[in-house]
């Protein structure tokens, strides 16, 4: 069985709402903690609400939001969102969606625990600063003007394995490449081999004690680069 990236249409929302939790609900520490008082009706409702703006609504970060299809069975098995370069609004820290009723920022669904999200959300602006501090490069996480990248790649638990997510990867490194940009990336530790086999370098470490927001264990993530065309010797400009 083959399998292709196309471009994911507003008619494939539900899908991907539904791709989205079945990965991350079975892997991801930071996503399973913040949702776990959630109801699942509530959670579901406001995924899909998430891939509808995402792929309906105009935005002040531009996006390209793919989904790689099974081409024998018409099957979505693995999305991405891809975030392009451009220039935030003076001030701006958070993407927001314009829709009939207006500019809003994205709501939380009733029960989340927003502390865990925040955390996660400062540590990986400050990984980011630290990282690149203003310059232009292909980002894993969209906090800074000018920064552009992957936010994250979702694949189905029944398709892993199969080489989806790699054809996502490529999607965005080539162009990357083509626009002379390194790429940056949080990468979890289910997901570092790919990047790995992509190029990426270890640049920066960083991690969550989830005790502190109800949880157990530690989460941590390596920030990862892989250099440009024009980033020969890892420390030119990326303009």
């Amino acid at each position: 069985m083959s399998l292709i990236v196309l471009p994911a249409l507003p008619p494939d929302a539900l899908s991907l709402s539904l791709l989205r939790h079945a990965a991350f609900a079975s892997s991801n520490a930071i996503y399973m903690l913040a949702y776990q008082d959630v109801s699942l009706p509530t959670l579901l409702a406001a995924e899909l609400e998430a891939s509808e703006r995402d792929l309906t609504s105009s935005r002040t970060v531009p996006i390209e939001c793919l989904k790689v299809i099974d081409t024998q069975t018409g099957e979505i098995v693995s999305t991405a969102k891809w975030h392009l370069p451009y220039n935030a609004p003076t001030g701006e820290t958070k993407p927001k969606y314009e829709g009939a009723d207006g500019v809003r920022e994205l709501a939380y669904p009733e029960g989340t625990n927003k502390a865990i999200l925040l955390e996660y959300e400062r540590l990986a602006g400050d990984m980011n600063s630290q990282a690149w501090k203003g310059k232009r490069c292909y980002l894993s996480h969209i906090h800074k003007t000018n920064d552009a990248g992957l936010t994250s790649v979702q694949t189905h638990p029944s398709h892993q394995g199969r080489g989806a997510a790699s054809l996502l990867m490529k999607w965005g490194v080539e162009r990357a490449d083509a626009d002379g940009l390194p790429c940056y990336v949080n990468a979890e530790e289910a997901a570092y081999a790919l990047y790995r086999r992509f190029g990426f370098q270890d640049l920066v470490e960083g991690e969550i004690d989830l005790a502190r927001f109800g949880g157990v264990g530690v989460y941590k993530t390596m920030g990862m680069v892989r250099w440009g065309p024009r980033e020969k010797d890892g420390r030119g400009s990326a303009v």
